[in-house]
C-alpha cells in the first residue's frame, strides 16, 4: 500500500480469526488460524467422491447419521433440513450423549454458534460434567472471537486427563495463537501433534505460529505442506500457504493461484477463498476476474472491513479514485479503527491532491497501530513533502530499512545521537535503500565530516567506484567490515536526523563530483555519431511494480509519464537521447515516432555509473520521472526537467515548480484528475 508505503503494503500482519476460527489479514495476506478438526473436533467436509449412504431407518441417531453424511457430500442445506428434525426437545432427549455432542458439533458447522453453545450447555445440565461439551463450548467461544472465554472452559477441563486430548491442546493451542501468545501456541499445537500426528489443522495453526511471530517462514511453510498432505482438503491450508507465495517471485505468486482454484468449485460459499483468489488475481493484475472474487466474498461476507478494505485497494490500483473512498469508507463505517482503511482513505485523498485531508487519516492509522512501519513512514513523507524536516525526518527512523534495527548488518551498534565534537571516533557510514536515496543523502556528509570523526563507507552498489575515487571517506568497504573496529554505525538515510537538521533550515546542497575525462570522452564519441546538439536526456519510468512488492504497495514507487507526454516537452532542435533502463519493446521506436525523429538509445550507460557521469555531463537539459539519474545530474548541475506524478514523492515537496533540494530542477506535477500539464511556451531549453 502507500504512498510511501504502508508497506504493502499490506507485511505486518492483523490476525483476526473470522466466525470459523480462520483470520483474514486484509490487503497483503490471509491467514487463518482453524478452529475446527476433521475427526473428533466437529465434521468438516472430505472428498465428495465419499458415496453417500442412504440410511433409511426414522431413529433420531440414524438421521444425525445422514445429516453427518449429507454435510459431508457438500449438501448443507439438506445436512441442516434433517438436523432440524431431531432438535426437537423430544427427539434430541433420545441421542446418547456423544450423540448430542456430534449433534452440537454438526450444528455449529453448519453456522449456528448460538444454537451449537445452547445445546453443548443443555449436555452439561442433563448428564452433569461432559468432557467433550466443554471443548464444544470452547470451540463455539472460538468461533464468537471470544479467545479468553475459550481458555477459561478449557481450564474446566483440568478434571480430565487432559494430557493425553489431542482435541483439548489443539483448542488450547489455538485460543493462545488468536491472542498471538506465541510459546503457548506453539507448545499446545506441538503436543497435539506429538498424539495426533496427522492433525491437518494443527500443523496449519503451528505454521501460522511460526509465520506471524516473525520466526523462520520456511517453518510455516513446511508445516502448511504437511497439512495439506494430511488433508489435501484443507483449504484453511491451501489460503495459508498462498498468503505466503502470494507476494513471492512471479512462479510463486502462479504457485498461489494453482493452489486456490482448485476448491473454486468445492469451496463456493467460502469467503476466504475468493477474498485470496481475489488478491492473488489482483496481483496477476487479472482485474476482472479479481474483482469477481471479491464481489463473491462480499456477498457472503458484506461487513468484513478487510475485504472491504481490500476492495477499495482495488479501485485505489485502478485508479478508480471516488469508488476506492466509497470502499474505505464502508469499512470505516464497521471499524472506524481499520489502520489499513484509514491509510488508503488517506492515500487516496493524497491522489487526488486534497494533502490537507490526508494527514487525519493517516494519524488515525498511526493511533490504531503506532508500531507500523508503513503509515509512521507515510506520515514522514507527508511531513518532509510540506517542508517539516523536523519532525518529517524523524517519523522518518520508521522507514522499512530502518524500523527496529539496532545494529548495522555487520553488527556495529547503529548510533542514536551523534555528538558535536567526534575527534577521534571512527564511524561507519552504510548504504540504506536504493542507490538514489543512497547517493541524495551523502549532501550531508559535509557536517558529519566537520564533527571530526574518521569516516568509512560500506556499500555494494555501483556508487562504491565514485565514492572510491572522490576521497571522502578514510575507506569504502565494498565487504562487510569488521564490526569491532567502529565506535558506531551511521544508516547513510539517518544524517539528517542525527545531524538534527530543523525545519526552516536550507537544505545542504547535492555534493559535486568531478568527471572522469575517458567517460566524457567516450560519451562525446556516440553523441556525435547520433547527431548534432543540443543534446537532451530523457526518462519516462523508474521505481518498482507497486503489485509486487509489498512496501512499494503503499509507497507507490512506480514513477512514470507516457511517453507521448514527455515526447511533448523535447524540444524540437535537439538530439534525443534515452536513458531509460531497461527499455520495454517498442518503447524507443514509439519516442522516435512521437518526436519525429531517431532516438538514441543510452541503456547500456547505466550499467556503469562512471560512464553514466560522463555522458550527463555531455547533455544540455534531462527531461525524466526521479531517478538515480536526477541525482547524478544534480551534483553535475545539469538543468532538468522532472515529472513528478501524484501523489509526489516528498523530495520535490507537495507544490511548487522548485524542490528545494534540487535546485537547477524545474518541477511538473501530473494533476490530481491524472492528466499532465502541456508545454506551452516552455519547450525550450532551460
Amino acid at each position: 500500500m502507500k504512498q510511501p508505503p504502508r508497506p504493502h503494503m499490506k507485511t505486518h500482519l492483523r490476525q483476526e480469526p473470522d466466525p470459523q476460527g480462520q483470520d483474514s489479514n486484509s490487503n497483503y495476506d490471509m491467514g487463518q488460524p482453524a478452529a475446527k478438526r476433521r475427526r473428533g473436533d466437529g465434521p468438516a467436509s472430505p472428498p465428495k467422491t465419499k458415496r453417500l449412504v442412504r440410511l433409511r431407518s426414522k431413529d433420531a441417531a440414524s438421521k444425525l447419521r445422514l445429516a453427518e453424511e449429507l454435510w459431508s457430500e457438500g449438501s448443507r442445506q439438506d445436512a441442516l433440513a434433517h438436523l432440524k428434525t431431531i432438535l426437537d426437545p423430544s427427539t434430541w432427549r433420545t441421542l446418547a450423549p456423544p450423540e448430542q455432542c456430534r449433534g452440537a458439533a454438526l450444528t455449529l458447522a453448519l453456522g449456528g454458534v448460538e444454537s451449537a453453545l445452547n445445546l453443548y450447555g443443555a449436555i452439561i445440565r442433563d448428564h452433569g460434567y461432559y468432557f467433550e461439551a466443554l471443548l464444544g463450548i470452547a470451540r463455539c467461544h472460538l468461533h464468537l472471537k471470544q479467545h479468553k472465554a475459550a481458555l477459561e472452559v478449557l481450564q474446566r477441563c483440568h478434571e480430565a486427563d487432559t494430557t493425553r486430548s489431542a482435541s483439548w491442546h489443539f483448542l488450547t493451542g489455538t485460543a493462545q495463537l488468536m491472542l498471538k501468545n506465541w510459546p503457548a501456541a506453539e507448545s499446545h499445537l506441538k503436543k497435539c501433534l506429538e498424539l495426533d500426528p496427522q492433525h491437518s489443522l494443527a500443523l496449519n495453526n503451528l505454521g501460522l505460529v511460526y509465520k506471524n511471530s516473525n520466526a523462520d517462514r520456511s517453518l510455516a511453510r513446511e508445516h502448511f505442506t504437511q497439512s495439506l498432505k494430511a488433508d489435501p482438503n484443507c483449504v484453511d491450508a491451501a489460503i495459508n500457504m498462498a498468503s505466503l507465495l502470494m507476494d513471492g517471485e512471479p512462479h510463486e505468486l502462479d504457485e498461489a493461484h494453482d493452489l486456490l482454484i482448485r476448491f473454486e468449485q468445492q469451496q463456493n460459499d467460502n469467503p476466504l477463498l475468493h477474498h485470496a483468489l481475489g488478491q492473488v488475481l489482483q496481483r496477476q493484475k487479472q482485474w476482472d476476474d479479481a474483482l469477481k472474487h471479491y464481489l463473491q466474498a462480499y456477498r457472503l461476507t458484506p461487513r468484513d472491513p478487510d475485504l472491504l478494505t481490500n476492495i477499495g485497494i482495488w479501485h485505489f490500483d485502478t485508479k478508480n479514485y471516488d469508488e476506492a473512498i466509497r470502499w474505505f469508507t464502508k469499512a470505516l463505517e464497521i471499524d472506524p479503527d481499520h489502520p489499513d482503511a484509514n491509510h488508503f482513505l488517506g492515500t487516496t485523498y493524497g491522489n487526488l491532491g486534497r494533502l490537507d485531508l490526508q494527514l487525519p487519516f493517516l494519524e488515525k492509522s498511526i493511533q490504531s497501530n503506532p508500531d507500523d512501519p508503513v503509515t509512521r513512514f507515510q506520515f514522514a513523507w507527508h511531513l518532509l513533502g510540506a517542508g517539516d524536516w523536523s519532525l518529517g525526518f524523524r517519523e522518518y527512523q520508521y522507514r522499512p530499512s530502518r524500523h527496529r534495527a539496532t545494529v548495522a548488518a555487520n553488527g556495529t551498534p547503529l548510533a542514536h545521537r551523534l555528538p558535536d565534537d567526534m575527534t577521534g571516533d571512527r564511524i561507519l557510514v552504510v548504504q540504506d535503500q536504493g542507490i538514489g536515496d543512497e547517493w541524495f543523502f551523502l549532501r550531508f556528509l559535509p557536517e558529519l565530516q566537520r564533527r571530526g570523526a574518521e569516516l568509512h563507507y560500506w556499500t555494494n552498489s555501483k556508487l562504491a567506484p565514485l565514492l572510491e575515487r572522490a576521497g571522502w571517506f578514510s575507506r569504502v568497504w565494498r565487504e562487510p567490515p569488521p564490526a569491532g573496529d567502529f565506535a558506531a554505525a551511521v544508516l547513510v538515510g539517518d544524517l539528517p536526523f542525527l545531524l538534527d537538521f530543523r525545519t526552516g533550515s536550507p537544505p545542504p546542497a547535492p555534493l559535486s563530483i568531478q568527471v572522469l575525462p575517458g567517460a566524457r570522452a567516450n560519451a562525446e564519441l556516440v553523441l556525435r555519431a547520433t547527431g548534432p546538439g543540443p543534446y537532451v536526456g530523457v526518462t519516462w519510468r523508474a521505481g518498482t511494480d507497486f503489485l509486487r512488492d509489498r512496501h512499494s504497495r503503499k509507497r507507490l514507487l512506480d514513477k512514470s509519464i507516457p511517453i507521448d507526454v514527455i515526447a511533448a516537452w523535447l524540444p524540437a532542435e535537439a538530439t534525443i537521447v534515452s536513458l531509460q533502463r531497461h527499455p520495454a519493446e517498442g518503447e524507443i521506436s514509439a519516442l522516435a515516432k512521437a518526436v519525429g525523429r531517431p532516438v538514441l538509445d543510452a541503456a547500456v550507460f547505466n550499467e556503469d555509473l562512471e560512464q553514466m557521469l560522463g555522458l550527463l555531463a555531455c547533455l544540455d537539459h534531462y527531461y525524466a520521472v526521479s531517478n538515480t539519474n536526477v541525482h547524478l545530474a544534480a551534483s553535475l548541475r545539469l538543468p532538468c526537467t522532472v515529472f513528478v506524478p501524484m501523489p509526489p514523492e516528498w523530495r520535490w515537496m507537495s507544490a511548487g515548480e522548485v524542490s528545494p533540494w534540487f535546485p537547477d530542477c524545474r518541477v511538473v506535477r501530473q494533476q490530481a484528475d491524472g492528466t499532465w500539464p502541456s508545454p506551452g511556451a516552455s519547450t525550450g531549453l532551460k
